[in-house]
């Protein structure tokens, strides 16, 4: 289904608003939460003057509540309203991306949608690296919220924080994906924006999000075909039968002493420590490796349903999403959020039973990655999980038809 030329624009403007808040701080700053959803408040009305069925909308809200009851109620043990009111904004990529998979047919729709978020990434990730000349923990500090610092000046430059930089690590298969697709001008422009991209997160001194991009580039390159893929295996067949974790541990001792940022530096020096096996000893805090530790442990003295299923524990740690649902609820309550991400996924991504571009799977394996180690309910990465997935999809549906149509003219 097509829409008119004039909703056609204005549901172009309203996902372009919503894209700009999430993507330019600067433009965040200054929006407060009801702005943020009236472009796409505005987004579902148009798509559902094109069609009524709000049954898929209705199912991705209930799976939506489910996994607040789950994830706010259950294991963080936070009903406030302002926990709810984020909580639902943050899956607003989710909802637009719901409807406006079973609205719009226009392929040109979906590739201008992926053209302007690569406009506002670069845009943003060009202001960081500037701000972080200044301030050069700018984006951690962000991080840590206006409790602590004084973040409202980095916000205001246009300095991208933790959700950004975790949100570039999951763009990275998708603007490899768009330069594959590219040609002339925008395959230059897409490239500038994979480099901006992982120079940011250089920049950034996230350790965790620059090993995170090694990791990425590595599932793309073993996903291209089979003989990758066997080529994959086989380097980790050797690597584990030589004592993998001890190369790693080196590996890591040798990244901290030619890395050029004394942050990153010293947290590369804990992950060597780490794997070797040894007590942790460096110059910055090891809280997030023990939050860690302490889930690992909750989750394994009580590994069914784990610490505030039954009981009022409260373990969570607020810095690893899975580790603190498998501590919280155990397996118990680790199954259903599987399976409300998973439908969401189906659902937003419009899948409809086949098998996701190899992009999207990088994209999702990405997000269960970063999952493990830090929390990934914000609207910026969630933008790039639906709706920028969904937007692959359809474009590459569209050029299947293209081809199959192409066959049928063609006998």
């Amino acid at each position: 289904m097509k829409t008119t030329s004039g909703s056609n624009i204005m549901l172009r403007l309203c996902c372009y608003v919503s894209l700009a808040i999430s993507f330019l701080p600067m433009v965040d700053y200054y929006c407060p939460w009801y702005i943020t959803v009236l472009p796409v408040a505005l987004a579902l009305f148009i798509t559902f003057q094109i069609n009524r069925n709000a049954y898929p909308l209705f199912i991705g809200i209930l799976m939506i509540s489910a996994l607040w009851v789950l994830i706010c109620i259950i294991v963080y043990r936070e009903m406030t309203l302002s926990r709810f009111i984020n909580f639902y904004i943050s899956f607003i990529p989710c909802m637009l991306a719901i409807q406006i998979s079973r609205t719009v047919g226009d392929k040109r729709f979906f590739e201008s949608y992926l053209k302007i978020l690569a406009i506002f990434v670069s845009i943003t990730c060009v202001t960081t690296m500037v701000g972080l000349e200044t301030y050069p923990m700018a984006s951690r500090e962000l991080a840590s919220g206006t409790a602590i610092y004084d973040t409202a000046r980095y916000t205001k430059a246009n300095i991208g924080g933790y959700d950004f930089i975790y949100a570039l690590v999951l763009l990275i298969p998708i603007f490899f994906w768009m330069i594959k697709q590219a040609k002339g001008f925008w395959k230059v422009a897409y490239i500038t924006a994979l480099v901006l991209d992982i120079l940011c997160i250089y920049a950034s001194q996230y350790t965790t999000a620059l090993i995170c991009v090694v990791v990425a580039l590595i599932i793309m390159w073993a996903q291209k075909d089979k003989k990758s893929a066997g080529i994959f295996t086989g380097v980790l067949i050797v690597f584990v039968l030589l004592n993998g974790l001890s190369l790693l541990s080196e590996f890591f001792y040798w990244a901290s002493t030619v890395i050029g940022q004394e942050y990153t530096s010293d947290r590369l020096l804990q992950v060597s420590q780490l794997l070797s096996g040894q007590k942790i000893d460096t110059e910055t805090s090891t809280d997030r490796i023990d939050y860690y530790t302490r889930q690992i442990e909750a989750f394994l003295t009580s590994p069914i349903w784990g610490h505030n299923l039954l009981g009022s524990g409260a373990r969570a740690s607020g810095h690893t999403l899975v580790l603190d649902v498998l501590g919280g609820v155990g397996i118990l309550g680790f199954i259903p959020m599987v399976w409300f991400g998973k439908k969401l996924y189906r659902l937003a991504v419009n899948l409809d039973k086949k098998p996701a571009p190899v992009a999207i799977k990088v994209v999702w394996t990405m997000g269960l990655i970063v999952a493990i180690l830090n929390p990934i309910i914000f609207p910026t990465i969630l933008t790039v999980a639906f709706m920028g997935c969904m937007c692959i999809n359809k474009v590459e549906t569209s050029e299947e038809m293209k081809k199959i149509e192409g066959r049928i003219d063609g006998r």
